[in-house]
């Protein structure tokens, strides 16, 4: 195979694989966004939007699916990273420097001044989403909640919502901040194997020249990224796995190349093996029991069950009930 040459590159688009990357087409998430759109609905009639609850493991789309949605809308729509502006402070100040696209008036003016200044340049609904939002505690939860909410105390028609991006949906909130705010649910579940493969595929069709990553590859590292139950894993291995084949001057990515915490031996065999196809127990015992006696295979099996790397289903069939074994799709 001919050598990568020293001004050659395997990546097409390496924006594709940076964690703020919005890709042109967001699957499996249709039904989060509908209802994100339905939610911010009232603001484009002038009206306040629902306040939501955007919550799910980490690495689910949750932030992207709220990127999407305020890219359509003609109304000051923000996003603020709690983790980052981790005060109730520092996020007004945020606020205030995303409507105003300047900093905010110098330290020493206090946070109920600083919003009443964005208020009284308030000309439509404000909708502000609160990533990371577990990382505060919970007084500044409640604080920074109640601080963007309150605007209807104030008598002069302001209309302001919230949504909260956090990985749980209950929130130890108080009852004067439960009273104003009233929730919409929207749940982000854990990709599926086949959902967390298509996403890494379209990400390598976009991110990498054909050819570059073969599909051994990409199988190993979803199931790296489904063991670690983090989409962003896989991701960040595709970029790493293709800046070692460069640095190898190869022009094709090779298991060499793939930065993984590896499955264990006997759990990689019995993967390989339901990869090809569904496996009823003791057919799948049957093919492994040279290599690991029968206690040893059952603690295999429940590893990986329990990593979410393969499923079971009982069955009945003429020798009793017994379990079928598959990858995880």
């Amino acid at each position: 195979m001919k050598m990568l040459g020293s001004d050659e590159t395997l990546f097409r688009n390496e924006d594709a694989f940076e964690l703020d990357y919005v890709p042109e087409v967001f699957n499996y998430r249709d039904s989060q966004i509908k209802a994100l759109a339905s939610c911010a609905m009232p603001a484009l009639r002038g009206q306040k939007a629902v306040n939501a609850i955007i919550h799910g493991p980490p690495a689910t789309g949750k932030t992207t699916a709220v990127r999407i949605a305020f890219s359509q809308l003609d109304l000051p729509a923000l996003h603020v990273n709690c983790h980052i502006d981790n005060s109730p402070y520092a996020i007004m100040a945020r606020i205030y420097e995303l409507l105003f696209q300047r900093q905010p008036p110098e330290t020493g003016t206090s946070l109920n001044t600083l919003y009443d200044k964005i208020l009284s340049r308030l000309k439509k609904p404000l909708l502000v989403a609160l990533d990371d939002f577990d990382s505060l505690t919970k007084k500044d939860q409640n604080d920074v909640l109640y601080n963007i909410l309150r605007a209807y105390e104030l008598g002069k028609g302001h209309k302001t919502s919230a949504w909260v991006i956090c990985q749980k949906e209950e929130l130890m909130l108080d009852s004067r901040v439960r009273s104003v705010f009233q929730p919409m649910p929207i749940k982000f579940p854990a990709y599926k194997r086949g959902e967390i493969f298509g996403i890494l595929k379209e990400r390598v069709e976009i991110g990498l020249y054909p050819d570059v990553m073969p599909r051994h590859a990409l199988d190993k590292i979803t199931d790296y990224a489904l063991g670690k139950n983090d989409l962003r894993a896989g991701i960040e291995s595709i970029r790493r796995a293709a800046l070692n084949a460069e640095a190898d001057s190869s022009r094709k990515i090779m298991d060499k190349h793939l930065v993984l915490e590896s499955m264990a031996s006997d759990e990689e065999k019995i993967v390989s093996l339901l990869r090809e196809k569904p496996l009823i127990s003791g057919q799948l015992y049957e093919l492994v029991k040279k290599d690991m006696g029968y206690t040893k295979f059952n603690k295999t099996v429940n590893e990986l069950l329990t990593k979410n790397l393969i499923e079971s289903r009982f069955i009945v069939s003429n020798k009793g009930r017994t379990r079928v074994f598959s990858v995880k799709l």
